[in-house]
């Protein structure tokens, strides 16, 4: 059985970033350890994640990628706790801070 779980987050304003936002780099991990990304390959704030752990607590970053490198991750995530029900979607807002 699995969960799953949608984050949300705000991109850095459009003055403060150096070029294009092409896709985000999602790291994530059970309770402060983090040793899974994503690379969400589109540039829309939001990412359904799959798979997770039933009733487990998870923390995640999120960076910016451009056609040139990622940015800095943003800071952690607060600890989410993903449901005991499989079929359950969560939506939890990440705020992200990131200069290339």
């Amino acid at each position: 059985m699995s969960t799953n779980l949608t984050l949300i987050w705000t991109q850095i304003d459009v003055s403060q970033r150096n070029g294009i936002i092409t896709s985000y780099i999602i790291d994530y991990g059970e309770g402060i350890s983090r040793e899974m990304k994503i690379n969400t390959k589109s540039s829309a704030t939001t990412y359904l994640l799959t798979g997770l752990k039933p009733f487990t607590e998870y923390t995640f970053t999120v960076a910016g990628v451009n056609s040139v490198n990622r940015g800095p991750f943003s800071g952690s995530s607060e600890i989410i706790r993903t449901s005991e029900e499989s079929n359950l979607i969560k939506y939890h807002p990440l705020l992200l801070y990131f200069v290339f």
